[in-house]
């Protein structure tokens, strides 16, 4: 499928930054840190579509995305766990269910969730008591 798909199009040109140029994040103050990161990308066939404009619509569309296949990397405190590449295979599979399902079964095996009681100051309750919205 991948190769089929590939002969009947043209190569894909790279733009990248000019040679000196990057970006920096500076504000850390902004930041905190998390147990858990997952990095994923997903690669994607485009589909030609019919289409209609549509009065008031400010976007046409005229291409549908199908997930092809994914890569996923977990890290841990920092720490790579887990690296994942998958590609879809020619039976039609859902790409997008199938990262679904694997990447809960890998996130459960890393970090299983703890029931943990919520710990609140009678300020805390006094003000869940009295908010308005939820």
């Amino acid at each position: 499928m991948h190769n089929e798909y590939c002969r009947k199009n043209g190569a894909v040109k790279m733009h990248l930054p000019k040679k000196g140029t990057f970006l920096e994040f500076q504000n850390f103050n902004r930041s905190s840190e998390v147990p858990i990161v997952v990095y994923v990308d997903f690669e994607c066939f485009t589909k030609q579509i019919q289409s209609c404009d549509l009065e008031g619509s400010f976007t046409g569309k005229y291409q549908k995305h199908e997930s092809s296949g994914f890569c996923y990397y977990i890290l841990k405190n920092g720490e790579p766990v887990k690296q994942v590449l998958y590609s879809q295979r020619e039976d039609g599979e859902d790409v997008t269910r199938t990262f679904i399902d694997r990447l809960e079964i890998d996130l459960d095996q890393i970090w299983p969730l703890e029931n943990k009681l919520m710990v609140m100051t009678e300020k805390d309750k006094i003000d869940f008591e009295n908010a308005k919205t939820f």
